[in-house]
C-alpha cells in the first residue's frame, strides 16, 4: 500500500498551508465549494442528531418496539414474493437472521412488508444487540425513531464511513486533514499511530518512547474520486516534550488526545493536557470554541482489553462538560467525539476508525481551505 514510516521531525512546523485567511481569494467559485459541501460524506449520512451513550443504551434497552408485532394488523398478502408465501414464517425469519444489519436497512425499502413485518421481529435483534453495540465504542451515537431503526442505523453509519475512505498510495494534489495525537507516555498512543499508518503491522506490546514527534501519512479517495490526506502527528508523552508538542497543534484539523483506560493517572494527566493546550475562553462551551477555531477534538481511551481503572462515570462527566447536551446534536455541528479502543484486540478497520472520524468531522473546512489551492482545486474539478 506505499505505507509511510514514521519520520523523526526536529523544528516545529509552519503552519498548515491550508489555513487561510480572509482576505485569501479562492480558485474557484463559492457556488462550486456548497456544491462539494452538499455532497460531502456527512451529507450522505443525511446529518443525524448525535446523542450521548446513555441515551442510545437506554433506548436499545427499552425494546419497546423489538417485540414481534401482530401479522395480520401490517401485512399485505396481496403484494408478497413466492418465498414469503411458501416458507414458515419461522423458517424465512431463520433465513432473514444470517443478513448483516445494513442488509436489513436495504430491505426495509423493498415492500411494506419487510418494513412492517420481517424486519420487526424480535428474532432478528436480540441476538446480535450486544454485537453490534460494542464492536466499537463510540460515546455520541446517532439515534432513530425506534430501537430498532437506531440499531440498524448504527451499523449503517459505521459501515459507511468505513467503505467511504479507499487507502490510496498516491494523492499528490489532495486536501490535508493534519491530525495531532497528544497523551502521556505509554497510554499507547504510537501503537495506535503505527498500525494505522501501516496496515501490515502487528501489534507490538514493546514499550519505545516518542522523542519530539513522528510523521506518518496515509492518502484517501472518497465521495466521487475527491483526495484526502491524513497527517499524523505523535507527540511524546513524557512532560520534557509537552511544550514541543504543543507548536505541533498549529494548522491542524483535529486533537485526538489519548489515555490508558487501565491506569487513572493517565486520564488525569490527560484532562491536564487538554486545559494547558487550550486557549478557550473561561466562558465559552467547548463545542462552540471549537466550531469557532474550525477544530474538532477526539479523546480515546485505549488499551480496553486490559482491567478497567478509569471509570465510565468519570469519562461521562468530562464529556458533559464538552458537549452538554440534551436534545441532541447534528452531525455536522458535534465537534467532540470519545472511542474505546484496544490495539492488541480490535480489528484494524476498527482500530483506524476514530482518526476517520476525525477526517469526517473535517471535511467541510478542508474543502474551504482546497478552495484557494490551484493544484488542489484542479484535481477536484477533474
Amino acid at each position: 500500500m506505499g505505507q509511510s514510516q514514521p519520520q523523526k521531525i526536529a523544528p516545529p512546523p509552519p503552519v498548515c498551508s491550508s489555513s487561510t485567511s480572509s482576505s485569501s481569494m479562492p480558485f474557484i467559485n463559492s457556488d462550486r465549494v456548497e456544491q462539494l459541501k452538499k455532497s460531502s460524506l456527512i451529507n450522505k449520512l443525511a446529518n443525524p442528531k448525535m446523542f450521548p451513550n446513555k441515551i442510545f443504551h437506554d433506548l436499545i434497552e427499552s425494546k419497546s418496539d423489538l417485540k414481534s408485532v401482530e401479522k395480520y394488523a401490517v401485512y399485505n398478502y396481496e403484494n408478497c414474493s413466492i418465498f414469503e408465501k411458501e416458507l414458515p414464517d419461522e423458517l424465512f425469519i431463520c433465513i432473514l437472521g444470517f443478513l448483516m444489519n445494513h442488509e436489513l436497512f436495504k430491505l426495509q425499502r423493498v415492500s411494506k412488508n419487510f418494513k412492517y413485518y420481517w424486519t420487526q421481529n424480535s428474532f432478528l435483534w436480540r441476538g446480535r444487540l450486544l454485537d453490534d453495540y460494542n464492536k466499537i465504542f463510540m460515546y455520541f451515537k446517532p439515534i432513530m425513531q425506534s430501537p430498532n431503526n437506531s440499531i440498524v442505523y448504527y451499523h449503517h453509519f459505521i459501515q459507511t464511513i468505513l467503505s467511504s475512505y479507499k487507502e490510496k498510495s498516491d494523492v499528490p494534489n489532495s486536501m490535508i486533514c493534519k491530525q495531532v495525537l497528544m497523551g502521556m507516555d505509554q497510554c499507547g498512543k504510537s501503537e495506535l499511530a503505527k498500525l494505522f499508518s501501516d496496515s501490515t503491522r502487528l501489534f507490538d506490546s514493546k514499550y519505545s518512547r516518542t522523542i519530539g514527534v513522528e510523521f506518518y501519512s496515509k492518502g484517501y479517495e472518497y465521495n466521487n474520486n475527491l483526495h484526502c490526506k491524513i497527517q499524523l502527528w505523535d507527540t511524546g508523552g513524557h512532560a520534557r516534550f509537552q511544550s514541543i508538542a504543543s507548536a505541533y497543534k498549529r494548522g491542524s484539523k483535529t486533537i485526538i488526545y489519548c489515555f490508558d483506560l487501565s491506569d487513572e493517572e493517565s486520564f488525569d494527566r490527560m484532562k491536564e493536557l487538554i486545559d494547558n493546550n487550550s486557549e478557550k475562553p473561561q466562558n465559552t462551551p467547548w463545542n462552540d470554541y471549537l466550531q469557532c477555531e474550525r477544530l474538532s477534538m477526539i479523546i480515546i481511551g485505549l488499551k480496553r482489553d486490559l482491567v478497567r481503572k478509569v471509570k465510565m462515570s468519570r469519562i461521562e462527566n468530562l464529556l458533559q462538560q464538552f458537549v452538554p447536551i440534551i436534545d441532541g446534536i447534528s452531525l455536522k455541528d458535534l465537534k467532540v467525539q470519545y472511542f474505546e479502543l484496544s490495539c492488541k484486540t480490535d480489528a484494524r478497520c476498527y482500530i483506524q476508525f476514530p482518526l476517520l472520524f476525525g477526517l469526517l468531522m473535517s471535511e467541510e473546512v478542508m474543502i474551504e481551505d482546497a478552495s484557494i489551492d490551484k493544484k488542489v482545486m484542479a484535481e477536484i474539478k477533474t
